[in-house]
């Protein structure tokens, strides 16, 4: 390790996808160099849902094997980090050689989490620099929002901070024992790959995910869901919110739909570029979707946060369950009716969506195939 000096890795200027680490990480990596945009343009247009911990989540169909295509990827499993006593001089040499890391650390010991000092909570976390000046690493993650965190896009609080060296060993030693999910298993090693000329994009491959997402085919392991039908489950969600008076479902669900359909509208806008002679249909089709789809997307987003919101705040929600109110209550009558406009609002989603999203796979169909 040097005695002194310093080296960082630039991320992408701008973060596309904020849902998920596993995904906002090797991105942030991936689309420093625009050349990569087209690959994802041509993915994340499939979604799946699954239940974990009680609470109903939505991600992308992507996995680590697919970000092969667009960077060098090495998986580390735990029980070869034996041979790694320490991790402060690990992660400076990957970083000397043009790496970015990726650990899970424990956040009870990191500041300005929700987890800080409170709960043991593992985080996926990515180092891209180091100074052994100031014995800090430069890394991104999700730090703590605030109140007005969400007043944008619903996840600013992915953003690049500084860990002490010390700190952020203790975070991934003490974190080390806590490790369940196949994810928490590896350290991965990402690196741009030499001499490329970038993704070329594939209009049937994005039309075959396309389609998939429309009828609601395909496959990932521990499914409830998949495409289309995830916005089905999402209402049942609410549904059982309602009735089971327990919170079954949380905004990164609907933070994921809305980030999907802005997602879609990029790659949709990408493929008109390729459509020639230009098509009015489906340009008149893409203005429907961006002035009907995205913003309906955005408002189901909101209409959410803002019950979740004031359900914390007021005290109607803690740990997962609501406060036992009368049902004569007004605060319980206030919850139901939230959440019942909750669930027209997607039922109305789910139906325009459906129509426009097919629509569009038609004419594009009608042109490429």
């Amino acid at each position: 390790m040097n005695s002194s000096g310093n080296k960082n890795l630039n991320f992408a200027d701008k973060d596309y996808v904020k849902a998920y680490a596993h995904h906002s990480i090797p991105l942030s990596i991936a689309l420093y160099d625009d050349r990569n945009l087209p690959w994802l343009y041509e993915h994340f247009i499939q979604i799946f849902s699954f239940d974990y911990n009680t609470i109903f989540h939505i991600d992308y169909t992507e996995q680590v094997k697919q970000y092969r295509e667009i960077l060098e990827i090495i998986q580390i499993p735990h029980y070869k980090t034996s041979t790694i006593t320490d991790i402060v001089p690990f992660l400076i040499n990957s970083i000397n050689n043009d790496l970015f890391i990726t650990v899970f650390v424990d956040e009870f010991y990191l500041e300005n989490r929700y987890a800080s000092n409170r709960l043991h909570y593992l985080r996926q976390i990515a180092v891209n620099g180091y100074d052994t000046n100031t014995k800090l690493f430069h890394c991104k993650g999700f730090g703590r929002y605030t109140d007005n965190s969400f007043s944008d896009s619903g996840y600013d609080h992915y953003r690049a901070e500084d860990i002490p060296f010390e700190t952020l060993a203790r975070a991934y030693g003490e974190g080390y024992g806590r490790y369940e999910g196949p994810a928490d298993q590896y350290i991965i090693l990402w690196g741009r790959k030499k001499d490329s000329s970038g993704h070329e994009f594939n209009v049937h491959s994005f039309l075959s995910r396309l389609n998939q997402y429309i009828t609601s085919s395909g496959y990932m392991q521990s499914q409830t869901a998949i495409g289309h039908n995830v916005l089905k489950l999402l209402e049942e969600s609410v549904y059982w919110m309602i009735y089971e008076r327990r919170q079954t479902v949380d905004s990164r669900a609907f933070y994921t739909i809305y980030e999907h359909s802005k997602l879609l509208l990029d790659s949709l806008k990408f493929v008109s570029r390729l459509i020639n002679p230009p098509s009015a249909i489906f340009d008149q089709l893409l203005t429907e979707y961006a002035s009907l789809i995205v913003p309906k997307s955005q408002k189901l987003f909101y209409q959410f946060l803002h019950f979740e919101y004031k359900a914390r705040i007021k005290g109607y929600i803690v740990d997962q369950k609501f406060t036992p109110f009368d049902d004569a209550s007004i605060e319980r009558r206030s919850q139901v009716k939230d959440l019942e406009n909750l669930i027209v609002s997607i039922q109305n989603f789910k139906t325009l969506d459906m129509t426009v999203t097919t629509n569009l796979f038609h004419e594009l169909a009608h042109r490429f195939n």
